[in-house]
């Protein structure tokens, strides 16, 4: 079954970048595609330690599998499972300091396997072949030539190794709280017309 999987990326609940992915989210739903919706924030994610061990096959992360008792109980493979098996993938996630919050960075960082995969085995699917992935940006800032720069490459890298292309994103800048995003109902349209849209097409 197609379903979009959602991953809510701020580690508060209910602000601007929530409510923007809600917004989305219903514009898919209501044109028929299942909706997974998973806040990072209420996943335990282990930092990458950089130890090496993904780097030879099977490519297994010593977090994922357990085998490093320093660590704490890992749940990134939850989320790769979920995103292995997603028919559309959205990223919705504030800017902080013109990148990515700490704890999506974290996963970011945990792909090194799937990256070390791909590059042995020389196995990268043709991006047109890939999975669409999108995004929304948020921002309080106005102003900045390079505000999403930095997140937007940052993706782009993480969504490579996942066979996922970015595809779409918006970038909402002056959203400092919900009321900023309420009092453009011209964005609160578009989001759900976007959702809508790509819901349409990957049912199609």
């Amino acid at each position: 079954m197609k379903e979009a999987v959602i991953l809510l990326c701020s580690p508060r609940a209910g602000g601007v970048s929530d409510t923007a992915a809600r917004l989305f989210s219903q514009g898919l739903t209501d044109a028929g595609m299942p909706v997974r919706l998973l806040p990072l924030r209420d996943y335990n994610i282990a930092p990458c330690t950089a130890c090496g061990a993904c780097a030879t096959p099977p490519h297994h992360c010593v977090l994922s599998d357990g085998q490093d008792a320093s660590s704490e109980t890992d749940d990134a493979h939850l989320l790769f499972d979920a995103i292995s098996s997603a028919s559309l993938l959205l990223v919705a996630s504030p800017i902080y300091f013109y990148h990515l919050p700490a704890h999506f960075k974290a996963l970011v960082d945990r792909t090194q396997r799937f990256w070390e995969r791909q590059h042995h085995t020389r196995r990268r699917l043709p991006e047109a072949e890939c999975r669409p992935g999108l995004a929304i940006l948020t921002a309080g800032r106005l102003k900045g030539h390079q505000l999403f720069t930095g997140a937007l490459l940052s993706l782009r890298l993480f969504f490579a190794p996942l066979n996922i292309s970015l595809r779409e994103n918006r970038q909402l800048r002056g959203m400092e709280t919900l009321a900023n995003l309420k009092e453009r109902p011209a964005v609160t349209a578009g989001l759900y017309a976007w959702g809508h849209d790509w819901g349409r097409t990957c049912i199609a």
